[in-house]
């Protein structure tokens, strides 16, 4: 695995499209609507999956003497450890923003809570894209239009809900400590949930993939 994980990020994963990483300095625009910081990195997954289409990757993995099902794991691993490497690299920003602005008039602040919202955005995409893109292990501009809908969907109804509703307004956007408790389990929660979807992610495009001729 780990010599399948070296070849991914070698290989599939261009070192130009670390770039995107950096685009979690957009957290220092002043009111903007932040999820669309971390939803950039779809755009280069989108283009990372048509170039590695074009240079037959998935040919030349699967000619390794390893099976189909692990090739598909070394893709998860690397899908997730981007998003993570996302997240991380945001942190500093986002204390700058809690820094300089006195809160969000586009969107949702920053806080705990809101990244907990961006680790379930990522396990939506998660979900949606690799089992679709693993049925034929081919198309890929089906399952991301599809997966980036549904991740704009999600955005629109978290961020309607979050500044309209008095409770959420209160609880879940709100800057300092005073309502930080709510904002952990919201963190929890997204921790529990991305890292709770990444192995049936896993199964279900292996499974998928399994049964695609080569």
């Amino acid at each position: 695995m780990k010599n399948l994980l070296y070849k991914e990020f070698r290989l599939f994963w261009h070192p130009a499209m670390f770039l995107f990483l950096l685009f979690g300095t957009f957290l220092l625009i002043p009111s903007w609507p932040y999820f669309i910081a971390f939803g950039y990195i779809f755009i280069a997954f989108n283009t990372a999956f048509i170039a590695s289409r074009g240079n037959q990757d998935i040919l030349l993995t699967v000619s390794f003497p390893v099976r189909k099902r692990d090739t598909v794991l070394a893709k998860v691993y690397l899908i997730v450890i981007v998003e993570l490497l996302q997240v991380v690299i945001s942190i500093p920003f986002a204390l700058i923003n809690n820094a300089i602005y006195k809160g969000n008039m586009a969107g949702m602040n920053v806080n705990f809570a809101f990244y907990g919202l961006v680790l379930i955005m990522y396990a939506l995409f998660n979900i949606i894209f690799l089992p679709m893109f693993y049925k034929t292990a081919y198309k890929v501009g089906v399952p991301v239009i599809v997966a980036i809908l549904a991740v704009l969907v999600y955005i629109g109804v978290v961020n309607f809900a979050v500044l309209s509703i008095p409770y959420l307004k209160t609880n879940l956007n709100g800057l300092g400590v005073s309502h930080l408790g709510s904002q952990l389990l919201v963190l929890a929660a997204g921790i529990i949930l991305f890292l709770g979807t990444t192995p049936l992610v896993y199964r279900m495009s292996a499974q998928k993939f399994e049964k695609v001729d080569l």
